[in-house]
């Protein structure tokens, strides 16, 4: 079981959660709009379960590139067969197509045409996954923009499952917009990983993450809500990580500290998720999606420990 979460990188998959959660909490109205648990719950799995697959199709892909670069990886060691791994997709997409099928029966108020948009977002996402890991992230930009891509269809995921889609300020999609530029810039960065150092392209990746990060403060304040405090803190400490994490690999541009601010720069997307709760005044709400980073930090911890052993 250890090997399939290794395969699938567990401590990771509570950001997806943050991005579906996210979406789902901005599209309630404060006062009126209860919190479905229900639709919390199967949006959860939906997400989680999504991510999982990308992960999973990911090293299937790589599985003989990693022989040499990452030969600790469950493939290559064959802690998972190829056949398990192929098994462990598919029955990841059966639950996640499982879990979008009854949320859609629990939100019967939204038109046809929003039903059908919302499988045909999911549908986009399982496409996106599978030509972004087998063949998509072979091209300079190709990668990036898709990853980007998933994450802010994850975002609009949980936005389309809030019982006011079509009464909302058309200003909150534009959250997906920033999620967008900042993966996309984040999965620029990690393809400094390997090759030479290229600060051109570093200082374009990190500028661009500092932007989306200080994009939706931007949106919260000015376009969609008003100024809220703690939004504006949650808003600071994450421009503060992840720029201690740019300037960290600035000074010596080698493959750890690249992949320190990658991994550093995934877990925050936590804490964007949150600031952008928090800007909708949803104290409560954003305080539970910043404490998704508990436990993705101590299981990430937890994994390396047990990796290392």
């Amino acid at each position: 079981m250890f090997a399939y979460l290794r395969l699938v990188r567990f401590p990771l998959i509570f950001t997806a959660v943050a991005d579906s959660l996210a979406g789902y909490l901005i599209g309630l109205r404060r006062g009126t709009d209860p919190v479905e648990p229900r639709v919390v719950a199967l949006l959860v799995v939906v997400s989680a379960t999504l991510y999982a697959v990308g992960m999973a199709c990911n090293d299937i892909a790589d599985r003989d590139r990693d022989k040499l670069l990452h030969p600790a990886r469950v493939l290559p060691t064959g802690a998972v067969s190829l056949r398990g791994a192929w098994t462990c997709v598919l029955a990841l997409l059966a639950v996640s197509g499982g879990a979008l099928g009854t949320l859609s029966i629990l939100a019967p108020r939204a038109p046809e045409a929003i039903g059908i948009g919302r499988v045909g977002l999911w549908g986009a996402m399982v496409g996106m996954i599978f030509l972004y890991d087998f063949g998509g992230k072979v091209f300079a930009l190709g990668g990036p923009i898709l990853m980007g891509l998933i994450r802010a269809c994850n975002f609009l995921l949980g936005l389309v499952y809030s019982p006011t889609t079509l009464e909302l300020d058309q200003g909150v999609a534009l959250f997906a917009a920033a999620s967008f530029v900042y993966v996309m810039c984040l999965a620029l960065a990690s393809t400094l990983e390997e090759g030479p150092p290229r600060r051109r392209l570093f200082a374009i990746a990190a500028a661009g993450m500092l932007a989306a990060a200080l994009g939706a403060g931007a949106i919260g304040w000015f376009v969609v809500w008003t100024f809220f405090a703690p939004a504006v803190a949650v808003t600071a400490l994450l421009v503060a990580w992840v720029g201690f994490r740019i300037v960290d690999a600035a000074r010596l541009l080698v493959r750890a500290r690249i992949m320190r601010l990658v991994r550093d720069g995934v877990m925050a997307i936590i804490l964007l998720d949150a600031s952008v709760v928090l800007w909708s005044g949803r104290l409560l709400e954003g305080g539970i999606v910043a404490a998704l980073l508990v436990p993705a930090t101590v299981s990430l911890h937890g994994f390396a420990h047990a990796a290392r052993r």
